[in-house]
């Protein structure tokens, strides 16, 4: 399991939004180009299910907004993708 798929499962977002030093894109952006994200106007799209993952909580931080898809969330995760502009969706 990578850092990205640690984020989803712990809900460690801070992380993912941070740059590789080697390549100079975000892990997030690099989940974009593995497909297993998409773009939805401003916001990046992740279902945690493509990754094996059906809960996110709700620990670290959010800087950017972000949709996540999961069957299900912390309390504390769905405050922090709202804060943040994002959405928790439910599925």
């Amino acid at each position: 399991m990578d850092v990205a798929e640690t984020f989803i499962a712990n809900g460690y977002y801070g992380s993912v939004l941070e740059q590789d030093f080697e390549t100079g894109i975000t892990k997030v952006e690099r989940r974009l180009m593995e497909k297993l994200a998409e773009k939805v106007g401003d916001k990046i799209k992740i279902n945690v299910l493509k990754l094996g993952y059906e809960k996110v909580l709700g620990s670290g931080k959010i800087t950017k907004p972000l949709i996540i898809e999961a069957k299900y969330f912390s309390k504390d995760a769905i405050k922090k993708l709202e804060k943040a502009e994002g959405e928790a969706v439910k599925i």
